[in-house]
């Protein structure tokens, strides 16, 4: 966990490349221990512990919570949108109070 939590420092300024080929690691490694990770396969195990790849369940399971973590972000992003939406919308006249479309006015003779 040291190791993946160190390369991914790394990787925030730039150095992930470099910390591998200090360390003498492959990219696939690090790929593997965040897959197990990310699973929940290491949580509570002791850094010698011997941990084997995820089985199926365990691989949607880490999908799942992190599709859960990403959506309160995009929903926040979302609505931010839509009230942008809404007031530019309002500002050209193409929206009634409810919020409900207007249809393109009559151009005037």
């Amino acid at each position: 966990m040291r190791l993946l939590a160190a390369y991914e420092a790394a990787v925030h300024v730039g150095g992930g490349n470099g910390f591998l080929r200090e360390n003498g690691l492959y990219s696939s490694l690090i790929s593997d221990r965040r897959r197990t990770r990310d699973a929940g396969l290491l949580r509570g195990r002791t850094a010698s512990a011997v941990v084997g790849r995820p089985n199926a369940d365990q691989v949607e399971l880490a999908r799942l919570r992190r599709q859960l973590d990403v959506a309160p972000r995009r929903l926040v992003r979302t609505e931010a949108a839509l009230v942008i939406m809404e007031k530019v919308c309002h500002e050209h006249g193409r929206t009634s109070q409810k919020g409900l479309p207007i249809s393109d006015p009559q151009p005037s003779m």
